[in-house]
C-alpha cells in the first residue's frame, strides 16, 4: 500500500494474521506433496516432472504474453 491509499490499520493486521497461519500450512502441504512424489515409482516421478515442466512453461508463456501487451500499451 502506498502512503496515499492506506486502509484502516486492522487490514494489515488481519493480512499478517492470515499469512501467519496460511504460509506454514502451504509449506507443510508442499513438503507432503514432495514426499508423495518421491515415494512414487520412477515412471510416476517422470510423469509428475513433465507435468510440472509443462505447467511452468505455460505459466512463463502466459506471463510473457501479458507483459508484452502491457509494454505495447505504454
Amino acid at each position: 500500500m502506498g502512503k496515499g491509499n492506506q486502509g484502516p490499520f486492522w487490514q494489515d493486521y488481519v493480512k499478517a494474521l492470515v499469512m501467519m497461519f496460511i504460509e506454514p500450512a502451504l509449506g507443510i502441504l508442499y513438503l507432503y506433496m514432495l514426499y508423495r512424489v518421491l515415494t512414487l515409482p520412477a515412471w510416476g516421478q517422470v510423469v509428475v516432472g513433465l507435468g510440472v515442466w509443462v505447467a511452468l512453461g505455460y505459466g512463463a508463456y502466459w506471463l510473457h504474453q501479458k507483459t508484452k501487451k502491457g509494454l505495447e500499451k505504454a
